[in-house]
């Protein structure tokens, strides 16, 4: 038996709220992880850090409920442009297609009508499947998924904790620090040491990509000159 199968069984025995929509998302989560880990230069250490929360019993965070922001009309585009990435990442979409409903979508708090303007507030948002204030509690990462409308510009940031993402759908770019913004396929993955600077730009369709924060994850991103 694996150890997301023990950690399933101890939940279970546990009487928790859990269900097979719930339990898919953490399933799939660790595959993806685990597929990285055999990419030439992936960063071992946040992976392994996300691996062992995965193996833990899920624990559904109390008071954890569903929340929208307009960026989620997206979605339904999303879901079919997701479906034609590789296999660990089209097993991801599904799983987060599942859990949809049930999932906050948040914004950044340094992220303002002001300072970005009511396009990008509008197509904007991101959902923490596991955190300290996901729907599946941990103190020690974050996982989750960053949505972006067509067309939009994330300007340069930057954040304490270090953070991985894996693309989910085509056609964005990204740069980080200095270097000149490259184009990232399905499944890509993008690491950023702490306080790295960076962007992303999504093209002519919306942005799906999955987030692993290890460190300072009640700091948010701040944006930089």
């Amino acid at each position: 038996m694996s150890g997301f199968d023990c950690a399933c069984a101890v939940a279970n025995h546990a009487a928790m709220t859990l269900d097979d929509d719930l339990l898919a998302m953490p399933a799939a989560i660790a595959a993806l992880l685990q597929a990285a880990k055999v990419e030439q230069g992936a960063p071992t250490a946040p992976l392994d850090a996300a691996l062992a929360e995965l193996e833990r019993p899920p624990a559904p965070r109390d008071g954890a409920g569903p929340a929208r922001k307009p960026a989620c009309r997206h979605l339904d585009r999303i879901w079919a442009l997701a479906a034609d990435g590789p296999p660990h990442i089209s097993a991801l979409a599904n799983a987060l297609r599942r859990l949809d409903p049930r999932l906050e979508w948040i914004q950044n708090p340094n992220y303002t009508v002001e300072n970005l303007g009511v396009h990008y507030i509008d197509n904007y948002a991101y959902s923490d499947v596991m955190s300290p204030r996901g729907l599946l509690y941990s103190d020690r990462v974050a996982l989750g998924f960053l949505l972006l409308g067509p067309g939009l510009h994330y300007p340069d940031h930057a954040h304490e904790a270090e953070e991985i993402y894996w693309v989910m759908t085509p056609g964005s770019r990204w740069r980080r620090g200095d270097e000149a913004w490259q184009p990232r396929d399905p499944g890509s993955l993008i690491h950023h040491p702490p306080w790295t600077r960076h962007a992303t730009r999504s093209g002519g369709e919306p942005l799906l990509a999955f987030y692993l924060w290890r460190g300072a994850l009640n700091a948010p991103a701040r944006l930089v000159d």
